[in-house]
């Protein structure tokens, strides 16, 4: 086990965890709350660096979980112009306005939410976010060839509706809004077809109607109040998701002030608080790209907290609803790590359906980093995960210690490293 953490270390994170939650509450991304959540972690970074920047960066905080409501909205439209083409009245174009409107959703669905992708954003209104970003430089003023990042995200979510009243039935939920976004575009696509080439497709039809009395209403329900709204920061504290991740990213900072030996040479060190990860990483991707071409000078490893509860440590391999693949030589070094410091660990993919961390916008860039979690699923997840009920009392001092042991003895990795 790493000596160099102890219980207190893992104690004073927590304690930011409370502290944030009692001073400020929740803080969706854009909202007034977000930013004095940032201001917080602001305070306590400059007790334990050597300095602390602001970077602002402008935003759509709505469009990520946004598309839900629109998509539902722009289905109802759909349908009208399928049932449109039915009349003899320009068939055709109703037809093509049907089928591409349903694509439009299907295009919504796959590529702003499945793939973080800036699809819709020009739709929405925006924001501006924050971005914390502590340092600590190689001492005697050494030539720097290394970046090392520790990061956690401040902002939390908007409450799933379905999550919290419905629980494991938010699953269904969620696969009834994509049957029924798939169902649409198929139906539209095959009616497009009948209606060019003047054949028959009244099977096509009878299903369809079967499916605006069915499947399609649910759907309509279930996207239109998917999530709450952002009022006033809306309701969830987010002391897992991911406070415990931002109050590990400053306690590593603090272990590291108070053991400058363990400092990597010619690496700097940064503490990277993000905003606007329930937007999609939209505060990371920020980051990335004002810092891409340093950051590739200086070879950085991005090593992320997100939702640390439990004991056991789960190391990522993958992210972006395992779209992206880690570095497998950082998820062994990781890896090592857990195991040098005796601490509980498992090595999973990410799992689909999770979105993403802010560990992808680097992945995507070519850039080497990675994400640890520690939330138990399902059980965990279902009883506080995005929700009301994520509050400090989820957050266990064991996996606050846990997760700290890791990255400590991960940059100790580089100090080896340098020695062989």
């Amino acid at each position: 086990m790493c000596s160099l953490v102890t219980r207190e270390d893992a104690e004073y994170a927590h304690s930011i965890i409370k502290r944030i939650c009692a001073e400020v509450g929740p803080g969706c991304p854009g909202s007034p709350q977000e930013q004095a959540r940032a201001m917080i972690v602001k305070n306590e970074l400059e007790k334990v660096t050597d300095n602390v920047t602001i970077e602002n960066f402008s935003f759509a905080p709505n469009a990520f979980l946004g598309w839900f409501k629109l998509g539902m909205i722009l289905l109802i439209i759909s349908v009208i112009f399928f049932y449109l083409s039915l009349l003899d009245i320009a068939p055709l174009v109703f037809a093509i306005l049907a089928c591409s409107v349903a694509t439009f959703i299907f295009l919504m669905m796959e590529l702003e939410f499945l793939r973080s992708r800036e699809f819709i954003d020009w739709l929405y209104k925006k924001y501006e976010s924050t971005n914390v970003v502590g340092t600590i430089r190689p001492k005697e003023r050494e030539e720097i060839k290394r970046i090392l990042i520790y990061s956690g995200h401040h902002d939390s979510s908007l409450q799933f509706t379905w999550f919290r009243y419905l629980k494991s039935g938010c699953y269904l939920a969620i696969g009834i809004i994509v049957i029924a976004v798939i169902l649409l575009l198929v139906s539209t696509a095959i009616r497009l077809l009948s209606v060019a080439l003047s054949i028959s497709d009244e099977w096509n039809v009878s299903f369809f109607t079967v499916l605006t009395w069915t499947i399609f209403p649910a759907g309509i329900v279930f996207g239109i109040f998917f999530t709450e709204r952002g009022k006033n920061g809306g309701r969830v504290p987010g002391a897992v998701d991911n406070l415990s991740g931002v109050s590990l990213a400053v306690a590593v900072a603090r272990v590291l002030k108070a053991n400058p030996g363990i400092h990597p040479p010619q690496t700097e060190v940064r503490f990277i608080s993000f905003g606007a990860e329930e937007a999609s990483v939209r505060g990371s991707r920020a980051y990335v790209r004002q810092h891409l071409t340093e950051l590739k000078y200086h070879d950085v490893v991005c090593l992320n907290f997100e939702s640390i509860a439990h004991p056991e440590i789960t190391i990522y391999k993958s992210d972006l609803n395992n779209s992206l693949k880690f570095d497998p030589a950082i998820v062994t070094a990781v890896a090592e790590a857990a195991i040098q410091a005796k601490v509980p660990h498992n090595i999973k993919p990410f799992p689909f359906g999770g979105a993403a961390t802010d560990a992808a916008p680097f992945v995507k860039a070519d850039l080497k980093a990675i994400s640890l979690c520690a939330l138990k699923f399902p059980h965990q997840m279902l009883a506080f995960y995005h929700q009301e009920f994520d509050t400090p009392d989820k957050v266990e001092i064991d996996a606050l210690q846990n997760a700290l042991q890791i990255a400590i003895e991960f940059m100790r990795g580089f100090n080896r490293e340098d020695k062989t």
